[in-house]
Formats: C-alpha cells, sequence, structure tokens
C-alpha cells in the first residue's frame, strides 16, 4: 500500500462532511502568531499515519515507498501545505516540491485545520508534533506524527530486520482453545527457507537446501512486509503482528484476535 501526501489530502477533503461545521479557517493575520510561527519555523516529516477502526490499530505509514520517506512538509504563511522532495526520488524526472492542501489554525489554536478538517493537537514541541482527527460517523480514529530536526525512529530496527534473511522457527495457532503447530504441518522443503525482508516493503522466499521441486529458482514467492516503531508492530503473512521480541538473531511476534478467539505467534531466528 502506497501511502502519498496528495493521499492524505484527497482523504482530508472526502472527510470534511463529517467533521465538525464551526472549524472554520480563521481569516489570516498580518503578524504570525507563535504557534504559526512554530508550524512555519522548518520542515516536518510524518513519522507515523495510526488509524485505529473496530478495535485494531494500524500504521499505514509502514507502507510508504522508501522515495516518500524523506519527503517533507513546509507550512507556507499563505497558509497552503507544500510538498518538498527529498533526495530519493520516486520519478526519473525532476522533482522540485508541489502545493497539496491548506492550513490553519482554531481560535485557541489548540486545532490544526488540515483542508477544513480538525486535528486536536495533542503534543508540539521543538521536534515532534502529534494530531488526532475522530470521524465519528464513521467511527474511526487517524493520530499523525509529525517530526524534524531528528532521525525517524524505527530505522535501525529495520536495518536490523533487512540486514540478513530469516527462517521460521516455529509457528503456533491458537484458535477456539485449540493449539495447533502449523510448521510442523509444512512440507519439509519449505521449512528451511529463507525470508529476505527488502526495501519497499518486499519479502522475498528463497528456498532453501531441500527443493520443492528440481526447478525450483529463487525467489519462490515474494510477498508485503512493513515495519511500525509508533505502534511496534510487523505486518507480514497478512496479519499485523505485534512485536514481542527483536534481536539480531531472533523475532518474536504475536497477532492476537481475542473477539474472535485467535492467536497466532510466529517465531523467526537467523
Amino acid at each position: 500500500m502506497k501511502i502519498s501526501f496528495i493521499m492524505l489530502a484527497t482523504a482530508c477533503s472526502f472527510l470534511l462532511t463529517a467533521c465538525h461545521k464551526n472549524a472554520d479557517s480563521p481569516p489570516l493575520n498580518t503578524t504570525p502568531s507563535e504557534m504559526q510561527s512554530y508550524l512555519m519555523r522548518s520542515a516536518w516529516v510524518i513519522e507515523s499515519y495510526v488509524r485505529i477502526e473496530d478495535g485494531d490499530t494500524t500504521d499505514d505509514y509502514q507502507f510508504t515507498d522508501d522515495c516518500e520517506l524523506d519527503d517533507s512538509l513546509v507550512f507556507l504563511s499563505s497558509h497552503i501545505i507544500a510538498k518538498k522532495f527529498g533526495d530519493v526520488h520516486c520519478n526519473s524526472g525532476p522533482d522540485d516540491s508541489t502545493d497539496i492542501m491548506e492550513w490553519s489554525l482554531s481560535g485557541d489554536e489548540k486545532v490544526l485545520i488540515l483542508d477544513g478538517d480538525p486535528y486536536t493537537l495533542l503534543k508540539h514541541s521543538d521536534n515532534e508534533m502529534v494530531c488526532r482527527f475522530e470521524n465519528t460517523d464513521e467511527g474511526y480514529i487517524e493520530i499523525i506524527t509529525f517530526i524534524r530536526g531528528k532521525a525517524r525512529r524505527g530505522v535501525a530496527e529495520m536495518a536490523l530486520i533487512m540486514s540478513a534473511p530469516w527462517t521460521i522457527q516455529s509457528i503456533i495457532e491458537i484458535s477456539n482453545g485449540t493449539t495447533s503447530d502449523l510448521f510442523s504441518d509444512m512440507a519439509d522443503c519449505d521449512k528451511d527457507n529463507e525470508y529476505h525482508f527488502l526495501s519497499n516493503n518486499v519479502v522475498e522466499i528463497h528456498g532453501g537446501k531441500t527443493k520443492c521441486s528440481p526447478n525450483e529458482t529463487n525467489p519462490t514467492d515474494v510477498g508485503e512486509w512493513g515495519y511500525s516503531y509508533t505502534i511496534q508492530k510487523i505486518y507480514f503473512g497478512l496479519f499485523n503482528f505485534d512485536i514481542i521480541e527483536l534481536t539480531d538473531h531472533k523475532i518474536v511476534m504475536l497477532a492476537a484476535q481475542p473477539s474472535d478467539n485467535y492467536w497466532l505467534t510466529y517465531i523467526l531466528v537467523r
């Protein structure tokens, strides 16, 4: 899933009908307020884009392509947010900047309004800003974390995950009180497969020494993965796993769905 700032702007426009009608943009002041100056002081980058819905918490930004992770947002005095492209470009052509949405503040400057949608300011420090939007009609919450002047958290953990391939040591499923060893049920030729976690959210599966077919070539399969430092989750194999343990040689992750009486635990080693 590719989350772009343009998609964010489109989403904000769509959500306008579900927002408070009194969150209109205030008239522009000739002298910026303290909060306006804070926003415009220097560029921001998005660290996470968390969505809470039906009891599930996901970070859509964990699927963002590498070419967008170093893009930044600039709050202009004209109350326009411009996206500045980073060093890694998604297109071969030249990139500079583009205007993506309007911004303003509520009268008490406790709400950041993006294209008419009110995001309550939960936190703002020199290098971090956290905003919250709630759509009561559709029953979900969005929390966006902006940072500037510091490294995006989770970079070291992602580098660790991608630094060498992994193999599966264990897969345990608990469903409606019944425990199953899914790893034991796998074909022998799949048990020694290697999982290569690559950039741009690609995971490649390479066959090990035991081949399932004499004509087997690598990668035998390709999937999607993602990591979020903010909510401490790894997306892998169609599940968002909570990270229980992450070291140089071991990953333990748990996908829990208590409402369905279902738990799935993976252990990867290398």
